[in-house]
């Protein structure tokens, strides 16, 4: 019986190293942020996640996790370069905060416990669904592509399912998810940011603050709402007070092609802002 259960641990372990790993976004990202040597780096949210093409630099931006302990922990040991980011209103939102009190390492972790996938918490309960999608579907699929300087995007294009009431209630409920606390200054999220800002202009850092474009529903929804322009005023504050770049992509021209969905560009649009970052930032 010991024997039958090493041979399947043994399987399973095969299994996820050469059909999961390669396709997992989290495990990507982590082996990136752990190995990476580039003192250029782009941090954010998943909005961030997208820019690509940035020779030179490496993307450790991650959908939901805190950027202060990211910032930190990879400038540990290394002194930074070129560093991009995020700027956008919506990192001040509730979620936002939820983020930055997660445990320190997370997201960061190598996805194995004692040396193996097949023990950790990421990929322990998906088992059995990874032996059914191998023995039944016999194929492994990522609708997102990873890019090698750790952007991960969609080739989709936004609105192409939806007409233009359905695409407004899609943006509309997602303003109404990302609105930023009030008043900013006073949050957790905004003193965060403050941390971060300080900690790289101290380490010496190039750094650029970005404020990424969204399509027209989302953009048009946001200016209504008085938080977003405090949480928009409240970066332009910090910026001149730290004399750092503040670049607006919101300002740049960006068609609804470019976008993947409601509030994040496609790789093509990624691939847009990553050459407009390089050029407005550091050019």
């Amino acid at each position: 019986m010991a024997v039958v259960f090493v041979l399947l641990l043994g399987a399973s372990e095969w299994l996820i190293r050469a059909k999961i790993v390669p396709l997992d976004t989290g495990t990507q990202h982590a082996r990136l942020f752990n190995e990476s040597q580039s003192p250029n780096a782009i941090f954010g949210d998943s909005h961030m996640l997208k820019i690509n093409g940035m020779e030179g630099f490496v993307n450790l931006a991650r959908g939901g996790a805190g950027v202060e302990s990211k910032v930190f922990a990879y400038y540990e040991n290394k002194d930074p370069g070129k560093v991009v980011l995020h700027a956008d209103a919506n990192q001040f939102a509730a979620l936002a905060g939820d983020a930055q009190e997660q445990d320190e390492n997370a997201g960061v972790g190598d996805g194995t416990r004692f040396g193996l996938h097949v023990l950790s918490d990421r990929f322990q309960g998906f088992i059995l669904a990874y032996w059914r999608r191998l023995l039944v579907d016999r194929e492994f699929s990522l609708d997102s592509k990873i890019h090698a300087d750790g952007a991960i995007t969609e080739s989709t294009v936004w609105g192409g399912a939806y007409s233009d009431s359905g695409r407004l209630r899609i943006a509309s409920s997602t303003v109404a998810l990302q609105r930023p606390v009030t008043p900013v200054a006073d949050s957790a999220q905004g003193a965060a940011f403050i941390r971060v800002v300080s900690y790289l202009r101290e380490r010496e850092a190039d750094l650029c603050l970005v404020v990424m474009p969204t399509p027209s529903e989302y953009h048009s929804l946001a200016e209504k709402i008085p938080a977003f322009q405090e949480a928009r005023s409240f970066v332009r504050d910090v910026a001149a007070s730290t004399g750092t770049t503040l670049v607006d992509l919101t300002e740049a021209e960006f068609g609804q092609d470019l976008f993947a969905d409601e509030d994040h560009l496609n790789e093509i649009g990624g691939r847009r802002a990553g050459d407009l970052i390089a050029v407005r930032c550091f050019g």
